[in-house]
């Protein structure tokens, strides 16, 4: 029963990403985008934050390639404040995208 609801846990969490990140590709308002965008950075948050906290302790390299989705989670933020919103609209998604990655096979 307990692995049943842990895979629709992580059905959850990939159908989310996956309408987070369609609206924050192609969504053509600013609000929607602006408030995508963010989902985007949290969820990804999410998403490497239940990787790395799921693996056991002894497991330091899995650890630490379930943190590497952060660093483009990160550079997004930069380059959307730097003023390049639709770039940080992409590499947003990408960081998103390596973290459901990294989750489903780590």
């Amino acid at each position: 029963m307990a692995l049943g609801i842990l895979g629709l846990f992580y059905i959850g969490i990939l159908l989310s990403s996956i309408v987070v990140s369609i609206l924050t590709l192609f969504s053509r308002s600013p609000k929607i985008l602006k408030g995508a965008f963010i989902a985007n950075i949290i969820l990804t948050g999410i998403v490497i934050s239940l990787t790395v906290t799921s693996l056991p302790t002894n497991y330091m390299i899995q650890k630490l390639i379930g943190l590497i989705p952060g660093i483009p989670c990160f550079a997004a933020i930069l380059i959307y404040f730097k003023g390049s919103k639709k770039t940080a609209r992409i590499v947003a998604s990408i960081a998103l995208g390596a973290s459901i990655l990294c989750l489903i096979f780590l």
